[in-house]
């Protein structure tokens, strides 16, 4: 163990019973090796952590007053794993074997830790969102947390074809609304190549593009009508104008000639009473009235997802075990006119082979990090190489709905390093990256002022399988390595 990190060691062993709040002064990470992701390295930074957020970063930068200072020297700062699209603790939450003993008795949160709401499997319903079944207080949240350093969880429904709604949590809280990060990230769309789902999946996308084009149908004609209502009365105004003028020039011609000087006063005649209101108001008034506005048609809430993706308001996330799903899908695309629908494709341990099509569709990949054979031989096989080299943008998923698979995750982005992906591509792809695809990269997946201070903390090079997590920040509150509890300060 480095000397100098044996203050956050020592916060790192005081883990707290539960109920320890918000850090109440901020926090200063100083001479520290930041991988800031997004800028590249900064070498003995300090690292301003205040109300959750990022404040300040850079190199010689003194600590506020009143900070809780952290000598991270001889250690790397690096943003916190983000997890693209998995169901942990959605199917079964934590295996027993997964749950430490001792974990209730330093805090541990009550949760499941086994059982789920609903097994996978079936048709998928698109208006359903994974968020819906996130179970707060779950036991494994607060494990990947702190064992694996997930600080943002990507969550998949259950379900086959255009199975639901996929969202992103982070991993803690007491209820799921401040767990949630986006309720509606992704639609998750599972491939399979049997006539009869292809079918459904072909129905499923052509009635959501066929309420699109009835939407535009009504509202051109809503605007031609519009338009020639509009014409109709700027004519009418422009008749009454007309008239009136011609009223007026025909009043000039009929006046009497003017009367002698000083005439005798004419008897003033009794003025008639105006008229009351009667029980029909003139026709002025009931034109002033304005119209009443026509009532929306109701929306089908299972199209609307589908609606949302066509027209580019939600990712899409495509399942495929094979290149041959992706093939499919492409093909449906194409016999419905969909041809230019962009998407991410999510696993395939054969995706190497359409990397040329994919590059050229402009699509994205989320795959695990892992070396593996050629199909019948002992030939070493990285995908995950042959897409980057081929231009296509990866990110990094766990492969697995368990806690071990997302434990795993750095050592196996290490591996991926030896086997010739570049190293800023690899960390990448484990937090910019997966950001990006989930539409959260404003919030978390870097280093850098403004987002939430979601950060690990390890004793040498996040990549080195001899390096240890000696802590990690969840919204600039720090949590220990080993229950993902928070530390006293």
């Amino acid at each position: 163990m480095k000397p100098s990190l044996a203050p956050l060691l020592a916060l790192a062993a005081a883990a707290p019973l539960v109920g320890a709040g918000p850090a109440p002064r901020p926090v200063a990470l100083v001479h520290a090796r930041v991988e800031t992701i997004s800028d590249g390295v900064v070498e003995d930074a300090t690292v301003v952590l205040r109300d959750g957020k990022i404040a300040e970063i850079g190199k010689g930068l003194a600590a506020p007053a009143g900070a809780r200072v952290v000598d991270v020297k001889g250690g790397t700062v690096m943003p916190g794993i983000v997890s693209p699209v998995s169901r942990l603790g959605l199917l079964s939450g934590a295996p027993r074997e997964e749950v430490p003993g001792d974990f209730r008795q330093r805090g541990g949160r009550g949760g499941r830790g086994g059982g789920g709401p609903r097994p996978g499997g079936g048709a998928g319903d698109p208006s359903l969102r994974a968020i819906d079944e996130v179970p707060a207080l779950e036991d494994v949240y607060a494990l990947a947390l702190g064992r694996a350093g997930v600080t943002s969880l990507g969550l998949a429904p259950f379900g086959n074809g255009v199975a639901g709604q996929g969202s992103v949590i982070r991993p803690s809280g007491s209820k799921r609304a401040d767990m949630s990060i986006a309720d509606s990230a992704f639609l998750w769309v599972s491939v399979e190549t049997e006539t009869q789902a292809l079918g459904e999946l072909k129905r499923s996308f052509e009635d959501a593009k066929k309420e699109i084009d009835a939407r535009k149908k009504a509202e051109e004609e809503r605007k031609k009508k519009e338009e020639e209502e509009k014409k109709k009365k700027e004519a009418e105004a422009k008749a009454a104008a007309e008239a009136a003028e011609k009223a007026k020039e025909g009043e000039h011609k009929d006046e009497p000639p003017k009367p002698a000087p000083n005439p005798p006063p004419a008897p003033t005649p009794n003025p008639a009473p105006a008229p009351g209101p009667g029980p029909n108001p003139p026709a002025a008034a009931a034109e002033a009235k304005p119209a009443a506005p026509r009532p929306e048609p109701p929306k089908d809430p299972k199209k609307e997802p589908l609606i949302a993706v066509i027209e580019g308001r939600l990712p899409l996330f495509l399942k495929c075990d094979r290149s041959a799903d992706l093939l499919h899908f492409l093909e449906v695309l194409k016999e419905i006119g969909l041809e230019s629908l962009t998407f991410t494709v999510v696993g395939g341990s054969d995706l190497d082979r359409a990397a040329d099509l994919i590059k050229a569709r402009g699509l994205s990949v989320i795959l695990t990090p892992d070396v593996t054979n050629e199909p019948n031989t002992r030939n070493r096989l990285f995908v995950a190489r042959v897409l980057h080299e081929a231009g296509v943008p990866i990110a990094f998923s766990a492969g697995a709905d368990t806690l071990e698979a997302h434990r795993s995750l750095l050592a196996r982005a290490g591996d991926a390093v030896r086997f010739g992906l570049p190293r800023d591509v690899a960390l990448r792809a484990l937090t910019l990256a997966p950001a990006e695809r989930l539409g959260v990269a404003a919030r978390v997946g870097s280093v850098a002022k403004g987002k939430d201070a979601n950060l690990i903390v390890t004793d040498g090079d996040p990549l080195d399988a001899r390096s240890r997590v000696l802590a990690v920040y969840l919204d600039g509150v720090a949590h220990d390595p080993d229950f993902g509890l928070p530390v006293l300060d």
